[in-house]
């Protein structure tokens, strides 16, 4: 009985060794296929990452652009404001010029009215024409603008597709990795097109305020113009007033002359009877008296 005893325990230690040992090759088995399971996700999620990265580069490349662009659109709009102040002051001058010297030439004439409110209806076709070609240019701007952030927008749409189908394709590890993207895809969402709005309402905005400044001024120019042209107008009606009031003074002069002239000849006639007639007398007296 004790030799049969013995022999069953060293059979029951030899199984359990077997068995031990089986279950140890599993389990290095398995630690193996994990370890290589999370190798190959640190190998995906080291590619995310620098997919990330190539993506955060173009995004910064493509942004860098984007303000150059604006900047240069800036200026431009800037040097076609200037020069189309240069073009309307030559214009106001030069028109103001021809109304000046009309003014000089035709001084005691009646044309003067018509020359200057041709002048000031020229005067609001260039400013109607000047105004028409800034906003123009303030809708080829827009145009412009609003091409860039479609661009913005397409090219947003079209990582946000790439990264949902590489988030559903991956393994349920990478759930962090949904989240960390969907803050990167709001955050530039928000960066770029949210940006690009409030950018085109304030220039918007500044646009329209910099041309109802601009209106309010022509406004106020034309305002002294038409001030000038009464004060003109004014002028005009005094200096012919003034002419025909000297006019009149000298026909009253002229005919006051004449009178004058017949009294002072019906006077030296009546002195000439008068000495006459008195030296009849005397020549009677003395005659008389002898």
């Amino acid at each position: 009985m004790g030799g049969f005893h013995s022999k069953k325990k060293k059979k029951n230690k030899a199984i359990s060794y077997d068995d031990i040992h089986v279950k140890s090759s599993s389990l290095t088995e398995k630690i193996r296929l994990l370890r290589e399971e999370i190798n190959e996700m640190v190998h995906e999620r080291e590619k995310e990452r620098r997919d990330y990265e190539r993506e955060v580069m173009v995004f910064a490349f493509k942004e860098s652009e984007w303000k150059q662009e604006r900047k240069k659109l800036r200026e431009e709009v800037k040097r076609l404001r200037k020069n189309l102040q240069d073009k309307e002051d030559k214009m106001m001058r030069s028109v103001m010029e021809d109304d000046d010297h009309g003014l000089m030439k035709n001084n005691n004439n009646n044309n003067n009215i018509s020359s200057s409110s041709s002048s000031t209806f020229q005067l609001k076709e260039w400013e109607l024409l000047g105004t028409s070609f800034l906003v123009e240019q303030m809708r080829e701007e827009r145009a412009r603008r609003d091409e860039a952030v479609e661009k913005w927008k397409h090219l947003y749409l079209a990582i946000k597709t790439e990264l949902d189908h590489l988030i559903h394709t991956t393994h349920n590890g990478l759930s962090l990795s949904l989240s960390y993207i969907s803050q990167f895809l709001i955050f530039y969402s928000l960066y770029f097109l949210g940006d690009g709005v409030v950018y085109r309402r304030a220039e918007e905005e500044e646009t329209i305020q910099e041309l109802r400044m601009e209106v309010k001024d022509k406004e106020e120019s034309m305002e002294a113009l038409k001030a000038q042209l009464t004060s003109t107008e004014q002028e005009v009606y005094r200096r012919e007033r003034d002419i025909d009031i000297l006019r009149q003074s000298l026909k009253i002069m002229s005919y006051d002359k004449k009178p004058s002239r017949a009294s002072k000849t019906f006077s030296a006639k009546l002195h000439l009877s008068k000495k006459h007639t008195h030296d009849n007398i005397n020549l009677r007296a003395k005659v008389n008296h002898e």
